[in-house]
């Protein structure tokens, strides 16, 4: 519990760190979605939030600049990575096994914003990692859904298998065989799934998980960066020698 602890406190610090993509805004526009917050553009065209009710209170900064894309999930990641100093050890005193950030080209560090409107190309799925990490930012008044999990009906598993043997066992051939069918074929084929868990989106709540786990993020909501769904990610790997 005292690390645990000691993350929150460390995650609490730059929560409001965390980094939205809209694209192309003006000045007006950004001044808009602060104001939806409750906050204001200081020079360097920040939103800074500070906002309290009896059970919880918000310390944020909120960079206003974003690309447009359209990724394999709904949804879009900042432009920006944000850094924090010590997180990687935290996490790993947490877990019990020595990490390191995933490799750049992945999403780690960066923020991720998905309205209600969304819509991705891909749905059940794996992370290439050690661990990954999702961070719920959204306000407490609208938190929505969380993080799904799922069992394969038709192999019954709960993860994507580590096995050479149990690979076979499902009638694959290969590692990548399996991923291609599993994620690529039939990720997106809700007939082929059950559901079997949902960690519930509360605001500032951290979720650590084994990325071989089929699992995919709940549905996006709301209609502006103000009410959507705002997560902090993150993706570890083990040190290498």
């Amino acid at each position: 519990m005292k690390t645990l602890n000691m993350l929150l406190k460390l995650l609490a610090r730059f929560a409001g760190a965390a980094v939205i993509a809209i694209a192309s805004p003006a000045a007006a526009s950004a001044q808009s979605s602060c104001d939806g917050l409750g906050g204001a553009v200081d020079a360097d065209q920040v939103c800074q939030v500070h906002s309290t009710s009896p059970t919880y209170t918000i310390d944020m900064s909120i960079p206003l600049d974003y690309p447009d894309q359209q990724g394999i999930f709904p949804g879009r990641n900042s432009l920006q990575r944000l850094q924090l100093d010590g997180l990687s050890e935290v996490v790993s005193a947490l877990v019990g096994e020595p990490l390191v950030a995933a490799p750049p080209n992945q999403s780690h560090a960066k923020c991720r914003i998905t309205l209600a409107s969304d819509e991705g190309l891909g749905r059940v799925h794996i992370d290439v990692s050690n661990w990954s990490g999702i961070l719920y930012l959204s306000k407490p008044e609208d938190c929505q859904g969380g993080t799904e999990f799922f069992r394969h009906k038709r192999t019954g598993w709960d993860s994507f298998p580590l096995d050479m043997q149990e690979i076979r066992k499902g009638g694959f051939s290969s590692f990548e065989d399996a991923r291609r069918v599993l994620v690529e074929e039939e990720g997106t084929r809700e007939e082929c799934w059950e559901q079997s868990m949902t960690v519930p989106m509360r605001y500032n709540r951290l979720v650590l998980l084994r990325p071989w786990l089929w699992h995919t993020a709940g549905p996006g909501f709301g209609d502006r960066l103000e009410n959507g769904r705002l997560v902090y990610l993150m993706f570890f790997v083990r040190p290498q020698g």
